[in-house]
Formats: C-alpha cells, structure tokens, sequence
C-alpha cells in the first residue's frame, strides 16, 4: 500500500493565511478555502472552527468533483451506446 504524499499549501480565509497540509490537489484545497472564505464572517476568530470548515469544505469539493466524473463517464458511455445504436441499425 502506497501511503499518500503530504504537501503543504497556504491559504487565505477571512483575511488571514493559514498552512495546511494534506494529500488532496491544490485545485481541491483552493477551492475549498474559497468556499469557506464565502461562507466565514470575517470576525471569526476561531482557529479550529475555521479550520474544520475547510476540512468539511474539502470533503464536499471532492465529492462535487467525483459527481461530474461520473456525468463525464456517463455521457461517455451513452455516445458509445447511441453509436452503437446507430450501427445496428444501418444493418
């Protein structure tokens, strides 16, 4: 089993820069820092809540992104079916 490569990242939520290390893409943490940001009245000042809104935020940023994965498979495999579908008919 390969153990998942740690990379440290900064970002800004609130007006403040916060380090955070994980394994998720830089796209994802981003994203999800963005999200928080959004959501995060400026006056909050609580590390750990902060900090467990981006945790959270990360985890629903990678489920959106599976989600249209799978929309992108999907689509995929129903032009592979519709070509398929096209061919039977010529004969």
């Amino acid at each position: 089993m390969t153990l998942p490569v740690m990379k440290k990242y900064q970002v800004l939520i609130g007006g403040r820069a916060y380090s955070v290390i994980s394994d998720e893409s830089e796209e994802l943490i981003n994203a999800s820092a963005l999200l928080v940001d959004s959501l995060i009245d400026a006056s909050t000042s609580d590390r750990g809540a902060i900090l467990t809104s981006l945790r959270l935020a990360c985890q629903l940023k990678a489920l959106e992104y599976r989600i249209e994965e799978y929309h992108i498979r999907d689509k995929r495999l129903i032009d592979v079916i519709d070509q398929e579908n096209r061919r039977s008919e010529l004969f």
